[in-house]
């Protein structure tokens, strides 16, 4: 298994027990209101979500014909956006922010930007693998 695939598994796990210990607050705040803060039921299901496309990911590094190297460096940018995606959301929920995109928190707004830009050239790399393979 290379050091790809590595990543993904291990971020992937990270998202999914992040996750996890986040729905033990989502159900605390849910027993006593009816609604739970909308960054922790983000912060929750972005984990859950994340961590399974991290997973299902592997495959796809299993595929690419990229090498390892440009492999590593999709993964590390999509996994380290992930996880950041969950952190922001985490520190919404945290700081009481109730939009973000009319209270722009900075911290926050800036670890979003990141992430998606990270996580948007990672996958444009992992694309161009796949794609390269099963068109060569």
């Amino acid at each position: 298994m290379g050091t790809a695939s590595k990543i993904l598994i291990l971020a992937g796990m990270a998202a999914l027990t992040a996750s996890f210990v986040l729905g033990f607050f989502f159900a605390q705040e849910r027993a006593k209101a009816a609604q739970a803060n909308r960054y922790l039921v983000m912060a929750h299901v972005g984990g859950l979500i994340g961590g399974t496309m991290l997973l299902a990911l592997t495959i796809a590094v299993g595929y690419s014909n990229l090498g390892s190297g440009l492999e590593t460096l999709a993964a590390a940018l999509i996994a380290g956006g992930s996880l950041a995606l969950v952190a922001k959301d985490t520190l919404n929920w945290q700081q009481g922010v109730t939009d973000e995109f009319k209270q722009h928190p900075a911290l926050q707004t800036k670890v979003g930007i990141a992430s998606v830009v990270a996580m948007s050239a990672g996958l444009l790399v992992l694309v161009i693998g796949v794609l390269s393979a099963a068109l060569g």
